[in-house]
């Protein structure tokens, strides 16, 4: 009798729900990068800043900058893998990126942190960043708009 009361409950769908919620929660755990340090930044930057530096360099280059000073993520300013999921709303455009004595200003229109997914601005200034993270925007800015022309997407 005992064992057939343990059968029963052990295929009770409780019990199978509940082993089964434990064998995904200790499952392998995916591993994350670690942490882009500062040095590695500042090193990218001298990089995008020698002048045998390619487009496709400084267009790496200042998107990482944009990226790790406003803490971003790269789905914000990249585009999807896959055509399907590829939307040109979450594109940053050219016009809406404000250089200016006091830095830089750019609109991102997809940030997963911001409410509703309505975008936000991002604002940069030389005291966070450092004279040489706008010396790079100026000159990738620069070398994309005589490429490309005022419009369009940023990247």
């Amino acid at each position: 009798m005992i064992e057939g009361a343990w059968d029963k409950a052990r295929f009770d769908a409780a019990v199978l729900r509940a082993l089964r919620g434990v064998t995904k929660l200790a499952a392998h755990q995916k591993k994350r990068a670690k942490p882009l340090p500062h040095s590695k930044v500042v090193l990218t930057i001298k990089i995008g800043l020698d002048l045998n530096a390619t487009y496709k360099v400084l267009l790496w280059t200042t998107m990482l900058v944009i990226l790790f000073y406003g803490c971003g993520r790269a789905a914000e300013v990249t585009d999807a893998d896959r055509p399907k999921y590829r939307n040109p709303n979450k594109h940053m455009l050219r016009v809406l990126c404000d250089r200016s004595v006091i830095g830089l200003k750019v609109f991102l229109p997809y940030q997963k942190a911001s409410p509703l997914y309505a975008g936000s601005y991002s604002y940069f200034v030389e005291a966070d960043t450092g004279p040489d993270a706008f010396r790079l925007i100026d000159r990738y800015l620069q070398v994309r708009d005589h490429l490309f022309g005022p419009g369009g997407t940023l990247f």
